[in-house]
């Protein structure tokens, strides 16, 4: 499920049931040391998010043109961030269209039509990020699909708010072969790898790039990404790899497990 703070429109992340993209409500740390949950007319806020994620779905469903300059609009009159548009509105709806597509529910035109929107709308949401200029002399993340990962949205989307955040990175794509991307992470000897995954060759890429990289002595952490991560358990053994439910947690790994910094 989606979670989202009903007091201050923040995206949160997911809780089990993790195959579940409805939308529900919490309330985030901020909200809770504030002391604003006092105010129960608070939970109407997720009803609205709610209904511009069920409207979101309907119309990419049903073929209809969508207008990325809308949908930004929308986002900020509900006072929901520009990313929080795109991790808890827009990229649920593009797991649930493609679950819809692999049933044979919804046509892959249809699941094309909402990609290609998707991306169109990531271009507009940046204008509204702020952006750290960034040396790349030495950047400790390193962002990239896995190898025949042609699905570039999500890296695209992690870059931005992980710069929006302060932080230097490289976001790399599409993806590059297996050989060409262990070297590539032993030359640029990144501590932090976020690998983008969809398939199951995907995944078995993550597991085999990890044990590679071991081998060579390399410690560089390997975030693995995407749907159904939560469906591999064979990610839970393979060395320095690790998976997170929200961007929550990867951010207080990033603080206190990493050493690395947030630019000056």
């Amino acid at each position: 499920m989606i979670i989202w703070c009903c007091y201050c429109q923040t995206y949160i992340g997911e809780k089990p049931p993790l195959v579940d993209y409805s939308l529900s409500h919490s309330i985030c740390q901020n909200c809770k040391s504030s002391g604003v949950f006092k105010d129960r007319d608070a939970f109407k806020n997720i009803e609205l998010i709610r209904d511009f994620f069920n409207d979101l779905l309907e119309k990419a469903e049903s073929f209809e043109e969508l207008d990325t300059e809308s949908i930004r609009y929308k986002g900020k009159t509900l006072g929901i961030k520009p990313l929080d548009i795109f991790y808890g509105i827009v990229q649920p709806a593009m797991w649930e269209i493609g679950r819809l597509t692999q049933e044979n529910k919804l046509t892959v035109a249809k699941e094309h039509m909402f990609t290609s929107f998707a991306q169109r709308l990531l271009i507009q949401l940046s204008k509204d990020i702020k952006n750290h200029s960034l040396s790349l002399e030495s950047c400790p993340i390193l962002i990239i699909p896995a190898p025949d990962n042609v699905h570039t949205i999500g890296v695209q989307a992690l870059g931005l708010d992980i710069v929006s955040k302060g932080y230097a990175c490289r976001t790399i794509y599409p993806g590059i072969p297996d050989e060409e991307l262990k070297s590539l992470i032993l030359e640029l000897r990144p501590e932090v790898v976020c690998l983008s995954v969809a398939v199951k060759s995907h995944f078995d890429s993550a597991i085999n790039l990890s044990k590679a990289l071991h081998l060579q002595g390399s410690s560089a952490k390997i975030i693995v990404g995407g749907p159904f991560i939560h469906e591999h358990e064979e990610l839970k053994v393979a060395p320095n790899l690790l998976t997170f439910n929200n961007m929550n947690s990867f951010y207080d790994f990033l603080r206190e497990k990493t050493n690395v910094k947030k630019a000056s």
